[in-house]
């Protein structure tokens, strides 16, 4: 039967709050990654299912002896097909590790088991650019801030030949601080272990075009005019910011990121200030505070899954 880790108070199922204010656990774990909620991970107790794709499951976490709660990314060792494969994952999650970003959601720590591999991230609660666009309308400050922050994650990113998996936006986290515009977390760089026996992983090229596409869908709109479509600027303000974006999804572009955010900072509609509070010093922007429904996490599902 299930016990509190702290106060040894029984209970009738797994990952229940106790009174003391922990959770119950059980030493029964399953014989893969999706059974094992209510148990003791290394020295974390996984108290809540996160997301899960075909072959891994996402706990919300508790560290024994620390408040704050992670998110970790749980695989089972059996599936990971080839021990090359396996290297190069670990390898991209300790490069990433060691990016110390304010815009992007780096991994704290892996945990090796006898069966199961574990990725430690913060837990961050906001909601996506996707969700958010759905449900909110975004005023020209925030889409400038927005496109700024993510040009600035990926120019970092390739600095350190560190390619994002999918860069869509729903790897993009919002929230506010105080009365500033949306700030903006970069989650899900990692591809699926076992995506790392293809030839076929994303390259800077694609991350440019990856970024083309989610700028012009927040700067533009598609108009019928004589039976033809045509892509414009969403408000005049954002006329200039077409052929920069547009740009990116050329396939014969030559540029690099960098170019792309050279070309965004001259702008007029690029507010000085906001150039110079992203320039000097990203990393001592404190980091959103939980607040939304949606967890951010490190890994980018499997596309057959989720």
């Amino acid at each position: 039967m299930p016990k509190c880790h702290h106060c040894s108070k029984r209970h009738a199922e797994r990952a229940e709050l106790c009174t003391c204010g922990h959770y119950s656990i059980s030493d029964e774990a399953g014989d893969d990654p999706f059974h094992l909620l209510g148990t003791l991970f290394s020295n974390h107790v996984l108290v809540r299912v996160i997301e899960h794709a075909t072959d891994l499951v996402v706990y919300e976490a508790l560290q024994l002896g620390v408040t704050r709660p992670v998110a970790i990314q749980i695989l089972r060792k059996a599936d990971i097909k080839n021990q090359r494969a396996y290297e190069r994952y670990i390898a991209a999650v300790n490069t990433l590790s060691q990016l110390k970003h304010a815009n992007i959601l780096s991994p704290l720590s892996i945990i090796d088991e006898q069966k199961y591999l574990g990725i430690v991230s913060p837990y961050i609660v906001s909601p996506s650019l996707a969700l958010h666009t759905e449900e909110n309308d975004l005023t020209s400050e925030d889409i400038v801030h927005i496109l700024h922050q993510c040009l600035r994650v990926l120019v970092e990113a390739h600095r350190l030949d560190i390619v994002h998996a999918n860069f869509t936006p729903e790897a993009i986290l919002l929230s506010h601080i105080g009365a500033d515009p949306l700030f903006v977390k970069v989650t899900r760089f990692i591809p699926s272990v076992n995506d790392f026996l293809n030839s076929t992983l994303p390259t800077k090229r694609d991350n440019i075009a990856a970024m083309g596409r989610i700028a012009l869908s927040l700067i533009s709109v598609n108009v019928i005019e004589n039976d033809v479509s045509k892509i414009i600027a969403k408000e005049a303000d954002f006329e200039d910011l077409m052929p920069i974006f547009k740009a990116c999804l050329n396939p014969d572009y030559k540029g690099s990121i960098d170019d792309i955010l050279a070309l965004f900072e001259a702008q007029p509609i690029v507010p000085k200030l906001v150039a110079t509070r992203l320039s000097n010093g990203l990393e001592d922007v404190p980091s959103p505070p939980p607040r939304f429904a949606e967890i951010a996490w490190v890994h980018q599902p499997p596309k057959s899954s989720l």
